[in-house]
This record gives C-alpha cells, structure tokens and sequence, in this order.
C-alpha cells in the first residue's frame, strides 16, 4: 500500500507537471509570454512524454487494481472507493484506446482527465495501513508525523483543485473567438499549474 501511495502521489506531481507544460504553451499561443525555457522544437517531444508517461500510469494503476481484485475477490466490492478505482481505471483505458482510434474533443479529454484525479481520493482512504497518516485522522499523538501528513494531504487536494479549475477554463483560454484580454487576465490566474496552484 505505501507503494501504491507513492505512485500516487507521483502521479498527482506528473500530471502538475503536463498541466504546467501545456499551460506555458498555450500562454506562448495567446502572446501571454514571449517564449518558454524550453526551445519549441522540444514540444512535441514533451507531448511523447507526458502521453508515455500517463499510459505507464494506466497500466500501473490497472495492474494495483487487477491484482487487488484476484486477491481479495469478493471483498474488493465492499469497499466504496474501491469502485471509484475501477471506475477510474477504466475511464483512463478508454481514453487511450479513443485517442489512439479518433480525434477526441478537447473538452471531453480534459474532463476524462478530470476523473482521473480521482486517483488521489485513495490518499484518503488509505489511511488505516499508513501509520502516520492514521495519526493524522484518529489522534494527536505525533506532531511531527501529524505536521507532514498533513502538508501532503493539503497539497495533495489543492493541487487537485488547481488541476479542477484549470481544464475548466482551458477551452476559454484556447478560444480564438474570445476577447485577448480577458484570456489574458484569465490565464493569469488559471493558465498553469503554478498559477493556479497559487490562485
């Protein structure tokens, strides 16, 4: 379990970083900055990337899942956030397999993207095999222990709320028809992960 919480948390942190890149590309588009840091015959090498790296996500996440379903069979169902993995798992195979056959809307890939961040809600739920963070939950044994948990568990829902709000407003950001201005003011705010994070 701490494994899995682990890549979790990576996961979280992986798709900050893909929400960042895009948000800086998409500032670039709409004259918001001048250039990125990174020359722009690396993007599409960074798209690989990010693809790469969310489907290795998947299949790591599908694996947790397929295992935990063999292992404990019929007491998996009993578990509510055990449904929401599934769910998760299987709203992330359909989206590679539709991106992989068809062009797939922007807005309902950026919400398909959205459930995926249901991922972290198991942070929560994992609560009784993580010491700590059982501390954190149950009592005010460990200050220490309690101090960092709850870092990570405040970062970890406002990095997921930022993700949120971000994709909300990226179709407006994107949108040519809209005035300059206000996509400008807007991604100000919501245009990257920093950003939002900070918002």
């Amino acid at each position: 379990d701490f494994l899995i919480t682990a890549f979790l948390c990576l996961n979280v942190i992986f798709m900050g970083f893909e929400l960042q890149f895009s948000g800086s590309v998409t500032g670039v588009q709409i004259e918001f900055f001048k250039h990125l840091l990174i020359p722009e015959s690396w993007w599409p090498s960074m798209e690989t990337f990010f693809v790469v790296g969310d489907q290795m996500f998947t299949a790591l996440f599908t694996l947790d899942v397929g295992i935990r379903i063999l292992v404990l069979r019929l007491k998996f169902w009993t578990n509510c956030m055990n449904y929401i993995d599934v769910l998760v798992t299987l709203a992330s195979l359909v989206e590679h397999i539709i991106t992989a056959m068809t062009p797939v809307n922007p807005t309902l890939f950026r919400l398909l993207r959205i459930g995926k961040l249901a991922r972290a809600l198991r942070l929560v739920t994992m609560s009784n095999t993580l010491a700590s963070l059982e501390l954190l939950t149950k009592c005010l044994q460990s200050s220490v222990d309690m101090l960092f948990w709850s870092f990570c568990l405040l970062t970890c829902i406002q990095c997921v709320a930022g993700m949120v709000v971000s994709a909300l407003c990226r179709s407006f950001i994107e949108d040519p028809l809209q005035n300059i201005d206000v996509r400008q003011e807007v991604f100000r705010y919501y245009g990257t992960f920093t950003r939002t994070f900070l918002s």
